[in-house]
C-alpha cells in the first residue's frame, strides 16, 4: 500500500491517534489518492465527495458530519481519509470503500502514527482536512 516513492506523504493531526507499542509505528488511516495505478487521474472528479458524502451524516444544524471517511486536501490534490477504524465499527461500510479502491485501482498510503509527517500536519501546511468531525 504504501509507496516508497510517492510525492504524497502526509498526515491529519486531528485524525491519527499516537497508537505506540515497543517503539513501533502503526498506520491509523489510509490515504486516497484521485490517481490511479497507472499514473492517470481518476474520473468523475467528484468522487472523493461523493464516496465520503455516502458514508456522512447530516447533523442536528443541518450540516454535513464526516466520521471516518472524509475529503481532504493534500498538497492541492483532493484526497479520501480513511480511518483504519472502519474496518471494526462498520466492515460494510469499509467493504464498500476498499472494493472501491480495487476496482478502480486507486493509489492508498498508510498513515503512520508518530512519524515526521504528523508533526509536518500540526503545521497545517500537509493536510487541510473539510468538514467536521462526527
Amino acid at each position: 500500500m504504501a509507496d516508497a516513492g510517492s510525492n504524497i506523504k502526509c498526515s491529519l493531526l486531528s485524525m491519527i491517534v499516537s497508537n505506540r507499542i515497543h517503539n513501533e509505528e502503526y498506520a491509523v488511516s489510509w490515504l486516497v489518492e484521485g490517481t490511479m495505478q497507472n499514473g492517470r487521474t481518476f474520473r468523475p472528479s467528484d468522487w472523493v465527495d461523493r464516496v465520503s458524502g455516502v458514508l456522512a451524516k447530516f447533523g442536528a444544524d443541518h450540516r454535513l458530519r464526516y466520521g471516518a471517511v472524509r475529503p481532504c486536501y493534500v498538497k492541492g490534490k483532493k484526497c479520501l481519509l480513511v480511518q483504519k477504524t472502519l474496518e471494526h465499527d462498520d466492515p460494510v461500510a469499509f467493504e464498500y470503500v476498499s472494493a472501491f479502491v480495487r476496482t478502480n485501482g486507486l493509489r492508498m498510503h498508510d498513515l503512520l502514527a508518530g512519524t515526521e509527517e504528523e508533526k509536518a500536519a500540526g503545521s497545517g501546511e500537509a493536510v487541510k482536512g473539510l468538514g467536521a468531525v462526527a
